[in-house]
């Protein structure tokens, strides 16, 4: 299990409680992804005020720091690896104009890269059977990305949701490629027919999770795993993205994690001390046949 922990990384084994840690940034982790075999690991920053704002490239199995990318400004926002680990993206905050960079991870190397000029984005990430192919939510709305080879640009195309005005705060994308299921801030799960660009339905209608969706991810049989900023999670039904099971945990959830063989997931919580208004984070891991739970405290 990786986590960040200010400008360090700690590798967690979950069984044996070993610890050991990757060390190469100076200021805050503000993004971490890990590629889909867990080769490696990449690992965003924020900065300054007019500082360069690095992602550094780890090989997990080696423990050692492959690359040094600098290209952003003040903040990374988000990471994710594509399908096949041939290629990185990272995009910029705010500062950056949302600058959008594709990367060798061979070589370390920029290879395409577009400012996306929108508001706030929140999350990026490749499609499951394409490198060329990538979703991005923003405060506004949402984005598909697709990656111009031949004039080295990345062309974006705005879902169309029609009169639906919703804040867009993370994605997940079913394996063939076909629908992407966005959580808003409202609290609700947004279908998106990819090949069209279209907003197909909305769930669970009239069960809104309170202080909005943070995190989704999508199950082998297609049912949605919905965490959300109150602490609820909840398992949503394909079908009708009804809610056909719900267990609430202490603390908002901020992200969740499958297991290679999706019998349990890992979740980051957000605990909010007052008056200090402190964030404190810790993680739980739930068995999804046994409907049971601990959690790992940092």
């Amino acid at each position: 299990m990786c986590i960040r922990d200010s400008s360090t990384i700690i590798i967690r084994h979950v069984i044996s409680r070993t610890q050991t840690f990757l060390r190469g940034h100076d200021n805050e982790i503000s993004c971490l992804t890990v590629s889909p075999t867990g080769k490696y690991v990449a690992s965003g920053q924020k900065t300054h005020m007019g500082f360069q704002a690095e992602v550094i490239l780890w090989d997990f199995e080696e423990r050692s720091l492959l690359y040094r990318l600098k290209m952003h400004k003040v903040l990374v926002q988000s990471l994710c690896f594509s399908a096949s680990e041939l290629y990185l993206a990272t995009q910029g905050g705010q500062d950056d104009r949302n600058m959008v960079i594709l990367w060798d991870v061979q070589t370390g190397k920029s290879l395409y890269g577009s400012p996306l000029n929108i508001n706030n984005s929140t999350q990026i990430k490749f499609y499951n059977k394409s490198d060329d192919h990538l979703i991005c939510t923003h405060q506004n709305g949402v984005l598909l990305l697709t990656v111009d080879k031949t004039k080295k640009r990345i062309n974006t195309l705005e879902v169309n949701f029609g009169s639906m005005k919703r804040n867009f705060t993370c994605v997940s994308i079913d394996p063939l490629d076909q629908y992407a299921y966005c959580g808003t801030k409202t609290g609700d799960v947004l279908e998106v027919l990819l090949d069209k660009a279209i907003f197909k339905r909305v769930g669970p209608v009239k069960k809104l999770f309170s202080l909005g969706v943070n995190a989704i991810q999508i199950l082998p049989n297609g049912d949605i795993i919905v965490g959300a900023g109150d602490g609820t999670l909840a398992k949503l039904s394909i079908q009708d993205m009804s809610i056909k099971a719900k267990n609430t945990v202490l603390g908002g959830i901020s992200s969740l994690t499958f297991t290679g063989d999706y019998t349990h997931f890992f979740l980051s919580l957000i605990h909010i001390s007052e008056p200090t208004r402190q964030a404190e984070i810790s993680y739980a891991v739930f068995c999804l046949k046994k409907k049971k739970h601990f959690c790992i405290c940092f």
